[in-house]
C-alpha cells in the first residue's frame, strides 16, 4: 500500500481511492470533487458552487496568479465511470510558483495515477469541465508554455 506524506500527517493511498468511491455514491447533485488538503478528505461541489469559483478563477487567471494548461485535461476511470480532470496551478511571473498552495502533488492526483503539480478537479462531465476550462482561460496566454 502507497503511503502520501502530508502537512496533517500520512494518508494511504487506497483509502482516498475508497473515500472518493464513498463520495460519488453519497452525492447525486454534485458535478465535481477536489481533494480539501485541510480537511485530508474529498469535497464536493454542485453546478452552482462551481459557477462562483470560475469567477473566482477567471479573476485570478486574468491577474496572472493561476493558470489552467490543457495537456493536464484528462481522463480518469474509477470503477468504469470515467471522470474529467482539471488541474488548476499557481503562478507567479508568468511561471508555475513552487509556493503556491496550489502546486503541490494532491493525494487524490496520487490516487489517480495523474501526478501533476497543483489542484486537481474531477468532473462527472467532460463538457462541464470543457466549459469551466474554456470561461476562465478565454484569451489568456500561458508565457512558459
Amino acid at each position: 500500500m502507497t503511503t502520501c506524506y502530508t502537512k496533517n500527517g500520512t494518508v494511504k493511498v487506497d483509502e482516498v481511492r475508497d473515500a472518493f468511491r464513498y463520495a460519488v455514491r453519497q452525492s447525486k447533485k454534485d458535478v465535481c470533487y477536489d481533494w480539501n488538503k485541510a480537511a485530508s478528505d474529498w469535497s464536493m461541489s454542485t453546478a452552482e458552487e462551481i459557477k462562483q469559483q470560475m469567477t473566482l478563477w477567471r479573476k485570478l487567471a486574468k491577474e496572472g496568479h493561476i493558470a489552467m494548461n490543457d495537456y493536464n485535461n484528462k481522463v480518469v476511470t474509477v470503477e468504469g465511470v470515467k471522470y474529467y480532470t482539471l488541474v488548476v496551478q499557481g503562478y507567479k511571473k508568468g511561471r508555475i510558483n513552487p509556493e503556491d498552495g496550489f502546486n503541490c502533488w494532491c493525494v487524490g492526483a496520487m490516487a489517480h495515477g495523474t501526478m501533476v503539480d497543483g489542484a486537481q478537479y474531477y468532473f462527472k462531465s467532460e463538457a462541464n469541465r470543457d466549459a469551466v476550462y474554456g470561461y476562465v482561460m478565454k484569451g489568456i496566454e500561458i508565457k512558459d508554455r
